[in-house]
């Protein structure tokens, strides 16, 4: 990897364009800690791989500022990215420990 490029975790590819249509409307969820020092290479790479998959989109950028919607929202820490609901970190489903710091 160059300097300034932006690695693409494998699942995000995979979960955008495996068992979808492309006339599908897919949600892809990006919540953020306050002051995440990952926020604007994550939105990058997001817009890339959309733009590169052509495929019709609704992207939702959260910021996450309290304990209580840390748990409401079942965020496990930042950036977290949600495809049409589902974490694309597979270990999510077995997490619990929600926070923002």
């Amino acid at each position: 990897m160059r300097i300034g490029e932006v690695a693409k975790p494998a699942g995000i590819v995979g979960t955008i364009t495996k068992g979808t249509a492309m006339s599908d409307q897919i949600l892809i969820e990006a919540l953020f800690a306050p002051n995440c020092g990952s926020r604007d290479a994550t939105l990058l790479m997001i817009n890339k791989l959309i733009n590169e998959q052509g495929v019709k989109t609704d992207l939702i950028e959260t910021t996450i500022d309290s304990i209580s919607e840390a748990k409401s929202t079942k965020f496990l820490g930042s950036p977290s990215i949600r495809i049409n609901g589902k974490d694309i970190e597979l270990e999510a489903i077995e997490k619990a420990d929600y926070g923002v710091g």
